[in-house]
């Protein structure tokens, strides 16, 4: 709520009139709450899959380059 609030200070710095100011507030505020919340839940939503989507591709990348270097310590260990 407070970042609406100043959005709304900053917009009507130019409006001189009292009612002005609360007219836009009331016409503003609600449709600000209701994108900050799916923001929110969105944000959350996306924690899940990313994370297991991170996990299953770094276990992969991970395996092949532990095996890659397992593999090249022993073909230049065999080469000297």
């Amino acid at each position: 709520m407070e970042a609406a609030r100043l959005s709304l200070g900053i917009e009507t710095l130019d409006q001189i009139c009292a009612k002005d100011r609360r007219t836009m507030a009331v016409t503003i505020l609600p449709i600000w709450d209701a994108n900050e919340t799916w923001l929110v839940l969105g944000g959350f939503a996306l924690l899940i899959p990313v994370t297991l989507i991170y996990n299953t591709f770094g276990f992969s990348v991970f395996s092949v380059f532990s095996v890659f270097s397992v593999f090249s310590g022993k073909v230049r260990s065999a080469r000297k």
